[in-house]
């Protein structure tokens, strides 16, 4: 059963986004079958049950239903988040993706057919530990028979840098500098996301950056890290959103740079300045 005043507050959201010129792309994010808060993990029962499954499909095709009139306001439809593929995956199971994504874009299809949809690539792991990133997942990814795609990973790359302090306390860790045994700079950033261009290039599609960001009290390290990133998405040519605007003080970009417990928001702040900046690149 649905919360219909959910998919109330989804038209009044479209609504306020239309009048401000506002793009969305619709994410319901977590779906029965998944565990954890946030994310999807390679252990989550949604791996091994169909009838999850139907849960995506049902919600998509009311999605589809709803919105299928909407314009340019609806910049496209994710229909699941960081998806976490578990290594014992095999095709026409629970655990094939790429199954799920062929069935879902054709449940969309039956009532929208000019939206664009996103596909995002998976991480890849076992007992929940997840040890190849998006990047990576590409390559399990079919490419599926429909001319309006975009295919999303997320960049949280090194892990230790873009996560330090997030669940634990840990020291410093400063960007660029030698991280987790590589040293990570502009550079390693491009290495890092080239199968992604490539991916992009080979099968003529188009690349979106769905979240990235590194704790806002990084200071400088993090807005250099920041800025190295945009500067690799443009001229990747990667579609980019930032993660995230006021859902947590970890990446809010109007509170304090450089104070943890400083939560307050600002007029404005250095990782704002910086966002704002390379918003206007693509106006």
């Amino acid at each position: 059963s649905f919360v219909e005043n959910s998919f109330e507050k989804l038209d009044m959201m479209l609504d306020i986004c239309e009048k401000h010129g506002i793009k969305v792309v619709i994410d319901p994010h977590r779906y029965p079958g998944t565990g954890h808060k946030w994310t999807m993990l390679s252990n989550d029962p949604f791996w091994s049950d169909y009838n999850y499954h139907d849960i995506v499909f049902n919600v998509w095709e009311r999605i589809a239903k709803q919105c299928a009139h909407r314009g340019e306001v609806v910049a496209g439809y994710a229909i699941l988040n960081e998806p976490a593929v578990p290594y014992n995956k095999t095709d026409n199971s629970p655990s094939d993706l790429n199954k799920l994504y062929k069935r879902a874009i054709q449940t969309i299809r039956k009532h929208d057919k000019k939206h664009t949809i996103i596909l995002s690539s998976p991480r890849l792991g076992t007992f929940g530990q997840d040890d190849r990133d998006y990047v990576d997942g590409l390559e399990y990814l079919k490419t599926q028979d429909d001319d309006n795609l975009v295919y999303e990973i997320h960049m949280y790359k090194p892990k230790s840098f873009t996560h330090q302090g997030v669940w634990d306390e840990s020291e410093f860790i400063k960007y660029p500098g030698e991280i987790d045994g590589e040293y990570w700079d502009i550079e390693q950033v491009k290495k890092h996301l080239k199968p992604a261009k490539d991916f992009a290039e080979k099968y003529g599609v188009k690349m979106y950056v769905g979240e990235f960001s590194c704790p806002r009290w990084t200071g400088e390290s993090g807005n250099k890290w920041l800025a190295d990133v945009i500067s690799v998405y443009e001229d990747f040519g990667f579609s980019w959103a930032y993660h995230a605007y006021r859902e947590n003080t970890l990446w809010d970009a109007e509170a304090s740079n450089f104070v943890v417990e400083d939560t307050a928001r600002k007029k404005t702040t250095p990782r704002k300045e910086l966002l704002i900046k390379a918003f206007t690149l693509n106006e």
